[in-house]
Formats: structure tokens, sequence, C-alpha cells
């Protein structure tokens, strides 16, 4: 009976880990892949040259030159913009050009996918300091700011590392190895992996969350999905938002002080 036991919770601890290692496999593929492209991206035979006139327009204060070999680069190469370097020096372009909500929502995707990086948010917080609705407050969720700091993959590497030493740890105890620090460990590991399950949902609840930033100079923040309807407030170009639900033409956003209203699709960008 006890080797049936055994077999079993191996069987279904090994799927599980066999399942986080795919999972976490694929994730750290695709970003290799992405990385590789874009490295040879910036080898082709077209790139170079682009770069190099990039590189001169911003250096001689011609920033819509520079803007438009940018999105030349884009065109040729879209899978660029999995590139946070590509799209932190679009947000220092845009910023040059006084495209405030652009530059931020550029900024806030190279965030996304590099969220250590200290220049990214240095230039954030440059960028937020120019626009009009900087006082809008709010409660921050240093939580939150913490998830948004680990990116998916690491999160899912963290978890087929402590899965594989709860399965380590649960194997020995199954064998009926007897032993204080097995017995301890496997209590600290059983707790461990419960709260980072928890963590990890709420990693990927983070990431499937949608943030918006607006891009239009001004808007009138509607009671519905509607023009007709009446304006509970008005918000200007570069204010942050949740976006919290969404028609073929609206979205119903929140700020961080906890106003809540809708606005037309088109008047922002969401990352």
């Amino acid at each position: 009976m006890r080797r049936h036991i055994i077999w079993n919770s191996s069987f279904v601890t090994t799927i599980f880990m066999v399942t986080l290692f795919i999972l976490g496999f694929s994730s750290q593929t695709i970003a290799s892949t992405d990385e590789n492209m874009i490295n040879k991206t910036y080898v082709s035979a077209d790139i170079p040259q682009l770069l190099i006139d990039v590189d001169s327009f911003y250096q001689d204060k011609k920033y819509a030159l520079a803007f438009e070999r940018m999105k030349e680069i884009e065109k040729l190469k879209p899978e660029v913009a999995m590139d946070w370097r590509f799209n932190f020096n679009m947000g220092n372009i845009l910023f040059k050009l006084g495209n405030i909500g652009p530059s931020i929502y550029r900024y806030r995707v190279a965030q996304k996918i590099s969220p250590r990086d200290n220049d990214i948010s240095i230039n954030i917080k440059l960028a937020k300091e120019t626009i009009v609705d900087k006082k809008i407050g709010g409660k921050t969720n240093e939580f939150k700011v913490l998830l948004s700091k680990i990116t998916f993959n690491e999160a899912t590497v963290i978890l087929i590392i402590l899965a594989s030493m709860f399965n380590a740890c649960l194997f020995f105890v199954l064998r009926g190895v007897k032993g204080e620090l097995i017995k301890n460990a496997f209590g600290i590991l059983l707790g461990v992996n419960i709260l980072y399950v928890v963590f990890f949902g709420l990693k990927m609840t983070l990431n499937g969350d949608h943030q918006g930033v607006l891009i239009s100079q001004k808007m009138n923040v509607k009671a519905g999905p509607n023009e007709t309807l009446s304006t509970l407030f008005v918000i200007h170009e570069g204010t942050e938002f949740s976006v919290s639900d969404k028609t073929s033409t609206w979205s119903e956003i929140e700020l961080p002080n906890g106003f809540t209203g809708w606005v037309p699709n088109t008047s922002f960008l969401s990352f």
C-alpha cells in the first residue's frame, strides 16, 4: 500500500513539475527567440543605416526625422516592439517632440519588459512631472509595486524551483525517512509553496490587468459609454489609469484616486 501511495504521489507531482517546466521553458524560449530576433534585426542589411540616421538626427535635435526612422525600423522589423531598448528610445524621442502621452506609453511598455531598469523609472518620473494632472493622487499599493518588479518568466522559474524542492522532500517523507530535519523542511516547504502559489496567482492576475495612458490633449470623462451623457470630470494627456471594462468604442477607466468614468478607445493607448 505504501509503495502505491509513494508511486501515485510521485506520479502526480512529476506531472505537475513537467507542466510547470514546459510553461517556464516555453516562456524562456519565447523570450530568447525574441531577443535573438532583435539581435538579427540590428545586424540585417537594411537596419544599421537607419539606426545611424536615428542617432545622428537625435544628436542634431532633429527629433521628427529620428522618429520617422524609428517608425521605418518598426515597420521593417515588427519584432523590435518586444525590445525594451527600442521602446525606451522611442519614449525619449517622443518626449523631445512634446508627445507626452505616447512617450509615457513607450516607457511603460519598456518597463513591462524590463521592470527593474532604473533609467526607465527616472524617465517616467520626469515625463509625469510635465503633465497637467500630475497631482492626481491615490494610495500606493506596495505589494502591487513588488509584483510589478518581477517578470512572469522569473516568477515561473521560482515556482519550479520551490516545487522541485517540495517534491524531493515529499519523496523522502513518503519513503518513511525519519528525522526532524526532513519533517521540518517538509512543513516549511509546504507553507512556502502555498504562499508562493498565491503570489504567483496574483502575478498572473496583475499580468492580465490592462493599464492605459491618455494620448488626447484633453478628454471629458463621461458617466457612461456615450458622448451625450454627462461629464464627470476632465483629464489631460499623459494621465494614467486602469481599464476595468470595455465596449467596441468606449472603455471604463479608474484613476489612482478612485474616480471612474468612460472615455473613447481612440483617446488612449493600453499596455
